[in-house]
């Protein structure tokens, strides 16, 4: 399954002259944790996150801001962080270099790429331009399948892999696929146990088969 199946699209955007209120009401109404950035062309320039509104928050009183700053400063925290707190507009707020997905990558190599970053969230760009927004949750709706629905990609791919006259059974049961029958040559089966694994909702396949009795 690719990025482009599961993408949220079109994505919702904001223009670098967006006021922190403007972004914050963004987030809270189409119930999203980030917004892409992007310039008069469409382009996207950075992103804006709930981390980055909490910490525009959370150091706003002038009083004790210096103070409290320096200390988290000390803790390791990043020097960016100094001109998102006095910042008001996504041109200051924003992060970037962005990480994205390209809407032909893999859900495997995105959902790798939030692993290694971390991010809970991918724009999804096309010659620049942002198509749409990949979230973890997006990731995740590749397991929301019944049975049935797997059961039938089961039974497809068994047949182009083991031909129309094999004499292996194949059931699901909570996205487990259990192999029975007399396959035709171990080979087979073990090519057939890689293939079924990489289907959408399968979460285990256990080979029964005669062969391996």
């Amino acid at each position: 399954m690719k990025v482009r199946d599961v993408m949220t699209a079109p994505a919702i955007t904001l223009g670098p002259e967006a006021c922190a209120g403007d972004i914050a009401r963004s987030l809270i109404h189409h119930d999203i944790s980030g917004i892409p950035i992007v310039d008069d062309m469409g382009v996207l320039i950075g992103i804006v996150t709930e981390a980055d509104l909490m910490l525009h928050e959370a150091f706003a009183t002038p009083g004790r801001r210096a103070l409290a700053l320096v200390g988290e400063l000390v803790g390791g925290y990043p020097e960016t962080w100094r001109t998102k707190i006095d910042g008001h507009t996504a041109q200051d707020l924003m992060s970037f270099p962005v990480v994205t997905a390209n809407p032909d990558d893999t859900l495997d190599d995105a959902a790798r790429r939030m692993l290694r970053h971390p991010c809970k969230r991918l724009p999804v760009v096309r010659d620049g331009h942002v198509i749409g927004m990949l979230s973890r949750h997006d990731i995740l709706r590749r397991y929301d399948r019944t049975d049935r629905d797997i059961a039938q990609d089961v039974a497809t791919l068994v047949t182009q892999i083991l031909g129309d006259d094999h004499r292996v059974d194949a059931t699901v049961q909570d996205g487990v696929v259990e192999l029975r029958g007399t396959p035709l040559g171990i080979d087979d089966v073990d090519v057939l146990t890689l293939a079924l694994a990489g289907l959408d909702g399968v979460v285990d396949v256990i080979d029964a088969t005669a062969e391996r009795c």
